[in-house]
C-alpha cells in the first residue's frame, strides 16, 4: 500500500457515515454501493481530495463511475499528481 493508497483510504472512512474499516476498503470499492456515499459525502470528499493532495479536479473529469469507484479515483489521483 503506498502514501497515495493510505491517504485516499483516510479521507474515504473519514467522509463515511457508515462505520467502515480499512480492512472493507478495496479497488473495487463502490463509495455509493459499499459506503452507503450519499451526494454531499461525494462532494466533501472531493473538497478533501483537492485540499489534501493540492490539486483541483476539473468539472468535466468528475465522471460520477470513476469518482466513486476506490480503484479508479486513486489512479485518477495518481495520473494527476504525476501531470503536475
Amino acid at each position: 500500500m503506498n502514501v497515495c493508497d493510505m491517504k485516499l483510504r483516510d479521507l474515504v472512512i473519514s467522509n463515511s457515515s457508515k462505520k467502515v474499516i480499512d480492512k472493507e476498503i478495496n479497488n473495487e470499492t463502490n463509495l455509493i454501493l459499499d459506503l452507503d456515499y450519499d451526494s454531499m459525502q461525494i462532494i466533501n470528499l472531493i473538497v478533501d481530495i483537492e485540499n489534501t493532495y493540492k490539486f483541483e479536479f476539473e468539472i468535466e473529469n468528475l465522471d460520477l463511475n470513476v469518482i466513486t469507484n476506490f480503484g479508479s479515483l486513486k489512479n485518477m489521483i495518481i495520473k494527476k499528481m504525476t501531470n503536475t
